[in-house]
């Protein structure tokens, strides 16, 4: 995730089924910011059916210099 100058890095919380590079994430937020341990999803490009939920872990934020 990119926020003007940092970007944060997500470790997710446990393996995601199917996750690739290609992938389009789908992701639920509830309330005003991305959190960990919400839920997302993934789809392959040229698909209509989403894979599995997974879920956002631990946020490492790294700030551009």
């Amino acid at each position: 995730y990119r926020d003007g100058g940092r970007v944060w890095r997500n470790e997710l919380a446990a393996e995601c089924p199917g996750l690739s590079p290609f992938d389009t994430i789908i992701l639920e937020v509830h309330g005003s910011q991305i959190c960990r341990n919400d839920r997302f999803r993934t789809i392959d490009p040229g698909s209509r059916i989403p894979g599995p939920y997974c879920l956002l872990g631990k946020f490492t934020p790294y700030t551009k210099k």
